[in-house]
């Protein structure tokens, strides 16, 4: 798990230091560029910006994985990658995807007022895990660290002891099934092409 959030977090450090800001930093944009899933890339730059052109809206068809400020039209800046890789970080621990409603305004109030659970993760994860999460799910966004904080993060930390602890953690298969079957279908229903007739 920390190896890929390490990886995440220095592609999005990457972009930060030269003022760009990736717009959506979520679990669908994560590509493993390997078979056994060790190298990780970040996909998906249609949202992507420089810093200061936050004028265009950042819109998405995975409403759950929208950081506050862009549900509320806000503008966006930095933090809202700092936003993503928390729910990169929650689902990868979880296998749940954590503002997910039974409805769009179920989902956005569950954004809007952080209804989340951090129970829902492994009972493996650390505290420097959950710790990260939190960090990183503020609703204000100038309270989310910044992504040299991330980096540099305890929890991501290669030497630190609980690193290994995380690292063992057994991935919940049956919770990341049914999120990426819903997800499938969602994005498969969405970009359904009606047939031309001529």
């Amino acid at each position: 798990m920390t190896e890929v959030m390490i990886q995440l977090c220095n592609a999005v450090e990457y972009l930060h230091h030269r003022d760009i800001i990736h717009g959506s930093v979520h679990p669908c944009n994560m590509m493993m560029s390997s078979l056994n899933g060790s190298k990780v890339v970040l996909a998906d730059f249609s949202q992507a910006r420089k810093v200061g052109d936050n004028n265009e809206p950042i819109s998405s068809i995975y409403t759950e994985f929208l950081a506050p400020e862009v549900v509320m039209n806000e503008g966006i800046g930095k933090s809202v990658d700092l936003w993503g890789l928390g729910l990169c970080a929650l689902v990868l621990l979880s296998g749940k995807s954590p503002f997910h409603g039974d409805s769009d305004e179920d989902t956005i109030s569950r954004i809007q007022y952080l209804r989340f659970r951090i129970s829902s993760v492994h009972p493996n994860s650390s505290e420097s895990a959950h710790k990260f999460i939190y960090h990183c799910l503020k609703r204000v966004p100038g309270n989310r660290m910044e992504v040299d904080e991330a980096v540099s993060h305890q929890w991501l930390d290669v030497g630190h002891h609980l690193h290994q602890k995380s690292d063992e953690i057994v991935f919940p298969a049956v919770n990341f099934h049914e999120l990426v079957t819903r997800l499938h279908l969602l994005r498969t229903s969405l970009l359904k092409v009606e047939p031309v007739v001529w």
